[in-house]
């Protein structure tokens, strides 16, 4: 875990979403974040996911890209945050209250980090010279 630490954390139900049909479509956000130690503070724009983010042990939280897709489900999509990075994301139709998502988190051709999991969903990952990224993915 030298360069990459992979959290990935369901918050679907706390959140209430519903599933999406085949045939539907989802609008997922993407917001990218810079968390390190340097400094002290939560952007104010992450407040409802700050119990999930204060568990990463960090002292500040600061965004500093977003972007959004709308995805038919099944289907995929793409999330540019600019500085090469990118989200690429892969909706299956599923019953329930979740939303199934595969993430791919690269960075030109360099894949940091790959998961799956529920929307919202937490992604932390690569270091940074100035802290570590990590990357909220939430959709409708």
């Amino acid at each position: 875990m030298k360069y990459l630490i992979i959290i990935a954390v369901s918050l679907a139900l706390a959140m209430g979403l519903q599933a999406v049909p085949q045939g539907g479509s989802v609008q997922v956000k993407g917001t990218l974040i810079l968390a390190s130690n340097s400094g002290q503070g939560l952007d104010s724009s992450l407040k409802p996911y700050e119990g999930q983010l204060r568990r990463l042990g960090f002292s500040s939280y600061k965004v500093i890209g977003r972007g959004g897709t709308g995805i038919r489900v099944p289907g995929t999509g793409t999330i540019n945050f600019g500085r090469g990075m990118q989200a690429n994301i892969k909706i299956n139709a599923a019953p329930g209250r979740k939303i199934p998502v595969e993430v791919r988190w690269t960075e030109g051709r360099k894949t940091l980090v790959h998961t799956s999991g529920a929307l919202p969903l937490l992604a932390g990952g690569p270091r940074n010279p100035n802290g570590t990224l990590i990357l909220i993915l939430d959709g409708r």
